[in-house]
């Protein structure tokens, strides 16, 4: 079965979105050569909304993972990095993580290797969210200074708040966010430029660190800290003055298609500088669609699918995404038998008839899903494919076609729904 390369990179897109947590690349990119790589370009990833076929089973994973695509010692050109492939370009480090607060470890182990200069990096991002949440302040977190192996997990509390994390240990002097255009509605302009200041306050019960930020357009200082104690919001607007800042950092918003023209006057100004970067991408950085929204729409519970996933889960364990869709096309095709039933006979309910019409689809057929079946007893087998058909001949035709429509998949999350 043939897949076209621009729906499998759709699936493989939203599978990497929607399975679990969000994908976060990192990029090492150190000493920065004058003759760079040629231009990268970013389009929107505005995609249309395709027929991407995914039901969402139960995620059994307990924590997350780290994938080091280049497992190499980090370090200036020069002493541990691999040589230069073709003049003018240099091996980087890139490593892909299932939650981005766990790139702090890569980060603060770059730090401490002696990786960064210690004046600070410019971090540029290409992300839909800004994440300047701030860190909760609690003992023996490692303030204002580069953590050691034992206290950097005091860094890791959420994905909104590893970036001023970061901020706070004095490793980035500057932020450039590049946002991608599909959001436009959530920005007022197109290019923005602030100062971050991020400190400490005292407060009635302790110490809580606190960010200002200046907006260079309308000359406005915002201040504020955490604190659910204090305000229902969780944030508590403060005076500047009260806040012992300790760092200050550029920070630059700008839309995506002008920020190839932005970099480019950049580096045409700071062609000499030999600055150290960070490039963070996140993927939701990209357009993607829901695949749990046809589902969400015709109500479809999440008892509904845990009953459906219950069973097909352990009915079928495909190995590879060829499997996948292959069982995907299977499942859907009798999803389709159980819909034409139902609208043949619209007027009369007979769940016995349906039940065994579905049973014999799976008999028939058994050639094509059963090289792909869990290794469980033949009794184990008829009593999955029993419970699964009965859950889908209990459904309406409206919430058949969601179902339909949204399609299979075998290795995703529920917090997709």
């Amino acid at each position: 079965m043939k897949i076209r390369p621009d729906v499998l990179l759709v699936r493989l897109g939203l599978t990497v979105c929607l399975c679990g947590f969000g994908l976060f690349l990192l990029i090492f990119c150190v000493g920065v050569p004058e003759e760079t790589a040629p231009e990268t370009k970013f389009p929107s990833k505005h995609l249309p909304n395709r027929n991407v076929r995914m039901l969402v089973l139960n995620n059994t994973t307990s924590r997350s993972n780290v994938i080091e695509t280049q497992r190499q010692n980090r370090g200036l050109a020069g002493k541990h990095s691999t040589p230069a492939l073709h003049v003018g370009l240099r091996a980087v480090n890139v490593t892909i993580v299932d939650e981005r607060q766990r790139v702090l470890l890569y980060w603060m182990q770059a730090a401490r290797d002696g990786t960064f200069s210690k004046d600070g990096i410019t971090l540029v991002r290409f992300d839909k969210h800004s994440n300047l949440g701030l860190p909760v302040l609690m003992k023996d977190y490692p303030v204002y200074r580069t953590p050691t192996v034992d206290t950097v997990t005091y860094l890791l509390q959420s994905n909104q708040q590893y970036l001023m994390a970061a901020v706070l240990t004095g490793l980035i002097k500057e932020i450039i966010w590049v946002w991608p255009k599909w959001d436009y509605r959530a920005h007022f302009a197109e290019y923005s430029l602030s100062v971050i200041q991020a400190g400490t306050i005292t407060t009635r019960k302790g110490k809580r660190f606190c960010l200002c930020m200046f907006d260079s357009d309308s000359s406005e200082n915002t201040c504020f800290y955490n604190s659910l104690s204090d305000s229902s919001s969780g944030v508590v607007h403060m005076d500047f003055q009260d806040c012992d800042v300790r760092h200050t950092v550029k920070y630059v918003e700008l839309r995506e298609d002008i920020a190839a023209n932005y970099f480019q006057r950049r580096k045409d100004k700071f062609s000499d500088s030999k600055s150290e970067t960070l490039l963070d991408v996140d993927v939701d950085f990209l357009y993607f669609v829901s695949a749990g929204e046809y589902l969400v729409r015709a109500n479809v519970s999440h008892d509904d699918i845990d009953d459906l996933n219950s069973n097909l889960c352990r009915l079928l364990c495909p190995s590879s995404g060829y499997q996948e869709t292959e069982m995907d096309s299977f499942i859907s095709e009798f999803i389709d038998r159980v819909q034409s039933h139902k609208l043949k006979h619209k007027f009369v309910s007979n769940f016995t008839e349906l039940y065994k019409n579905g049973m014999n689809f799976f008999q028939k057929e058994n050639f094509r899903w059963l090289p792909y079946s869990c290794p469980v007893t033949a009794d184990q087998t008829r009593l999955f494919i029993s419970r699964f058909v009965r859950s889908v001949a209990s459904l309406p035709i409206p919430q058949l076609t969601a179902l339909r429509r949204t399609g299979f998949c075998l290795t995703p999350g529920r917090q997709s729904i």
